[in-house]
């Protein structure tokens, strides 16, 4: 039993020490010079919860293609041409698929369920009333460039 135990807290702390990682490659967000619409998504850090206390991380995909990495306290923005697109984690069950419309700016933030051994992650809309708030303690994504939109400007 007692090997089992150090094999588990092992594997945890090895764990723990990659998704810690601030290493991050650059994201890869798509050029639009056309009229767009936008999508901010952030990842904001809860000290009470052990996943993002440790660091996590997640994945954005959009139209399952890999956009970035994003860390905790970190935001992308991501133009979108007109039409319908999907944004999801790394978690394939949970995203947004949408008609973005020209001009509307959508804001999303990365949401944790870690009730259990596996943390999944989701993309939640920002709620209105703690947006501001949340996006004052965010800081760019590496390799964003972009400063973040008025969110009084939001579609949603």
């Amino acid at each position: 039993m007692k090997k089992i135990l150090l094999v588990v807290a092992t594997l945890w702390c090895t764990f723990s020490l990659l998704t810690m990682s601030a290493s991050a490659a650059e994201c890869a967000v798509p050029a639009i010079d056309a009229p767009h619409a936008t999508a901010v998504i952030y990842n904001p850090s809860y000290p009470n919860s052990h996943s993002t206390s440790h660091g996590h991380a997640d994945r954005i995909w959009l139209d399952e293609k890999l956009v970035c990495r994003l860390d905790v306290k970190r935001y992308v923005i991501i133009p979108l041409s007109p039409g319908v697109h999907s944004l999801r984690s790394s978690n394939k069950d949970s995203g947004v698929k949408l008609d973005f419309k020209t001009n509307a700016i959508h804001y999303y933030r990365m949401s944790y369920d870690d009730s259990g051994w596996i943390v999944y992650t989701s993309l939640q809309p920002a709620p209105p009333e703690s947006l501001a708030y949340d996006l004052q303690r965010m800081k760019p994504a590496k390799g964003e460039t972009k400063p973040l939109p008025n969110q009084l400007d939001s579609s949603e």
